[in-house]
């Protein structure tokens, strides 16, 4: 898959590691004094422009709080030019929970300061969770093994899960199997779409010897990857029926919990027992 490395400014005690899949950068957490904070944006790759570009502006934190959105470039921090991610991610890692950093924002034709104060990372299970649930889905950009478009909007009959996995991942296949079952108990609760970057030829291959039952999406451009900052499989999110993500799940635990509360379509879903979001 087209590698597009994700730069999660998450700066914790833990250095930053690459993970398989989408090339996202992130570090776990640290309950310590000397925790790094928690800044929350997703850069983009060196240009030749100044300064560094923030592809995205994670929600819920820090930098999403101080106003800076998707599309700024990082010009300075704390009055140090900056034109690499490196940079970036080295002098954001010295700094400590509960400080605050000063950053120099080109957006537009107008160069902005923003006071951004660094609080405790989330844990890494909780950021898909925090970006997204309850806000409107990402688009979604997929299409079946025979090339034809999928449209998500004509879903909307009833819940939407889409379970991003790979071929090579033994614990999708559990996952998988594991939909499988509760679409077989209960074949109007909700729609399944098992969401893969690899090509078509690869899957069907690999469906010669694993067959599935699940409806088969190819994202080959990754942009619903990318939207869903898909790091690692096994990565399952609900989209409700008003078309607002419902819930994100990496873990197998998080995983069985999310298909149980969808077998019961009278149970209140997590969207309503969530907060508010903050749009």
């Amino acid at each position: 898959m087209t590698q597009k490395i994700f730069r999660l400014l998450s700066l914790m005690m833990v250095a930053f590691f690459l993970v398989s899949a989408a090339g996202f950068a992130e570090a776990s957490a640290q309950s310590s004094p000397l925790s790094r904070g928690y800044v929350g944006v997703v850069l983009g790759d060196t240009d030749s422009q100044d300064g560094v570009a923030i592809d995205t502006v994670l929600r819920r934190s820090p930098a999403y709080a101080a106003g800076i959105k998707d599309g700024d470039r990082i010009l300075s921090v704390n009055g140090e030019a900056v034109r690499t991610p490196g940079k970036v991610q080295t002098l954001f890692r010295s700094q400590p929970v509960g400080r605050v950093l000063l950053l120099d924002i080109a957006r537009d034709e107008e160069t902005l300061r923003f006071e951004v104060g660094l609080t405790e990372s989330p844990a890494s299970s909780e950021v898909h969770r925090l970006h997204l649930q309850g806000f409107d889905a990402p688009d979604i950009s997929l299409h079946d093994l025979d090339g034809e478009a999928i449209a998500i909007a004509d879903l909307h009959d009833r819940p939407v899960v889409l379970e991003f996995w790979a071929t090579w991942c033994t614990v999708c296949r559990q996952v998988s199997r594991k939909l499988e079952e509760a679409v077989d108990a209960a074949p109007d609760a909700f729609h399944v779409l098992a969401v893969t970057s690899e090509d078509v030829s690869t899957v069907q291959e690999h469906l010669t010897t694993r067959p599935m039952k699940l409806d088969i999406a190819i994202d080959d451009k990754n942009r619903t990857h990318d939207a869903f900052l898909v790091n690692s499989y096994p990565l399952v999110a609900v989209i409700d029926t008003d078309g607002t993500v419902r819930d994100v799940a990496t873990s197998l635990s998080q995983i069985d919990e999310i298909i149980a509360a969808l077998s019961e379509p009278d149970s209140p879903s997590q969207k309503e027992r969530e907060p508010e979001s903050e749009d």
